[in-house]
């Protein structure tokens, strides 16, 4: 079995700083909470990440992450995570 060691910034969304329950990926590739990224292209219509318009704004579920997420919790159920 593969063993992977992972940096929980890779596993927690860039606006909420909270692990991922419902990923999606936005057009620009980055990987956001999906309330989180909804409520801010309710106030921009800017990347967080990039800073760069998005006109056409397309969120589609990440289901590797959030996969991985649970794998992860199922895994280790006493990891101590942010939002924990």
């Amino acid at each position: 079995m593969l063993s992977i060691d992972i940096n929980i910034e890779n596993i927690t969304c860039p606006i909420t700083y909270c692990i991922f329950l419902d990923p999606v990926i936005t057009n620009t590739g980055f990987t956001y909470e999906r309330d989180a990224i909804t409520k801010h292209f309710l106030i921009s219509n800017k990347c967080p990440n990039t800073g760069k318009i998005i006109n056409n704004i397309i969120l589609t579920p990440n289901y590797n992450m959030k996969f991985l997420v649970s794998e992860i919790l199922r895994k280790r159920p006493m990891v101590n995570l942010p939002y924990l």
